[in-house]
Formats: structure tokens, C-alpha cells, sequence
């Protein structure tokens, strides 16, 4: 595995244009085996509810049910998913998108289970507005493949220079969803995605498909 990716001016560019980045795995060259995400995303999402220490949460799906929706704070208890989240190769692709050293904020895993609810086109950056100003970008290692079909991220290209009406505190309103095309991204195993503090996601469409992305908010 090598110590540092690289990214080529071509990726630098689609960055600054469209606010987000998707790297293949063959680009960045982090992930070895693919399908050991999916052994490791099995593997966490049947850990017991130990108090203090990994935080799962809940939610009731379209069937009534209760069932887990992610659980948060997993790199400091499984250290094999450490090097690829907050290893040195991941951390020099992000001074190279922002320009400064970063550090890890909240890592999490978003589980996409059968009946699941899935989320509405929104930004995440509201939430962290009581901290004052605090740039950060958002990093989703895709665990299993998230298509058009299964339910993936949508975005609007260049939408970080953009100013949406925002309800509900991070919700995107319908009106503004309407009047902006959102492009579909289709993921494979072992793709990194990079999104900065102002891009805005049009959410998870799931319709029933057991998958998961690691999210590593930093």
C-alpha cells in the first residue's frame, strides 16, 4: 500500500469545479481488498451495545420497526479500518484538496437496510454551526456498490458556490431541490468521495438493499 496518493491536476480541477470528488480504488490505491470492507461493515453492525464506547443509532423503518441506521466513533476500536480512514495516505489527499494538515472530527458508518427510510436532499454543515466557523470536508469510503437502482448520492455540480433555502435546519426546500438537475453518482467498492463543507446532497433514495458506505467526517 502505498504511503501517499497523489491527485493529478485533472482531479484538482473537478474539484474545484464541481465541489466534489470521487477517487476509483485503482486511483487512490488505499484499499488492497475491497471485500474486506464488506467483512468489516458485517462484522460492526452485529457488535453488542457496550456504554461508552462505539455509539449505534436507531431508527423506526417504513414497516415500524426499530433497527439500526449507523453506528459512530469506530475508529478507535477497530483498528483495521484506521489506516484507510485516517492513515497517512487519505490525509495527504485531503491537504492537497484543502491546503491544511486534517484531523479526524466524527467517523460513522450509514447503513442502507431493508425498509430503511434513507434521507432527503440536505447539508450536513448546519449542524455544526454552534461551533462557530470550522471548515471541514466529508470523506465516504463506499463499502458495498451504491447505483441509480439501489439508492446512491445525488449532488448538484458546483452547488458549493450556491446559496440554498434551507428548512428544518440542513433540509434542502423543495422548491430549490426542483429547480437544480442532481446527477446520480454511481460507486464501486473501494471509491473515495470527498465532499467539502458547502456541497449539497441530494440524499439516499433506498428502496430495501442491505449495503453501507464508511463516512469519515474530518
Amino acid at each position: 500500500m502505498p504511503v501517499h496518493s497523489i491527485l493529478t491536476e485533472d482531479h484538482l480541477s473537478r474539484f474545484r469545479r464541481d465541489g466534489f470528488l470521487h477517487l476509483l480504488r485503482e486511483e487512490h490505491g488505499l484499499v488492497a481488498d475491497p471485500s474486506k470492507l464488506s467483512d468489516w461493515a458485517s462484522e460492526i453492525v452485529s457488535w453488542p451495545r457496550e456504554k461508552g464506547k462505539w455509539m449505534p443509532y436507531d431508527e423506526v423503518n417504513q414497516r415500524g420497526e426499530k433497527q439500526l441506521m449507523r453506528t459512530e466513533n469506530i475508529v478507535a476500536h477497530f483498528p483495521p479500518i484506521a489506516d484507510i480512514l485516517v492513515g497517512e495516505g487519505v490525509l495527504s489527499i485531503l491537504k492537497q484538496l484543502h491546503g491544511k494538515e486534517a484531523f479526524l472530527f466524527k467517523d460513522k458508518i450509514n447503513y442502507k437496510l431493508p425498509n430503511a427510510n434513507g434521507f432527503v436532499a440536505h447539508i450536513d454543515a448546519p449542524a455544526y454551526y454552534h461551533m462557530g466557523e470550522m471548515p471541514f470536508m466529508e470523506v465516504m469510503l463506499v463499502v458495498d456498490a451504491q447505483t441509480p437502482a439501489n439508492g446512491c448520492l445525488e449532488f448538484v455540480p458546483g452547488s458549493h458556490k450556491a446559496t440554498p433555502t434551507l428548512v428544518n435546519g440542513g433540509r434542502i426546500s423543495d422548491e430549490w431541490e426542483k429547480s437544480h438537475d442532481f446527477v446520480k453518482l454511481d460507486l464501486q467498492p473501494g471509491t473515495y468521495t470527498k465532499i467539502p463543507r458547502g456541497i449539497y446532497p441530494g440524499g439516499w433514495r433506498i428502496e430495501g438493499f442491505g449495503e453501507a458506505g464508511w463516512a469519515d467526517d474530518g
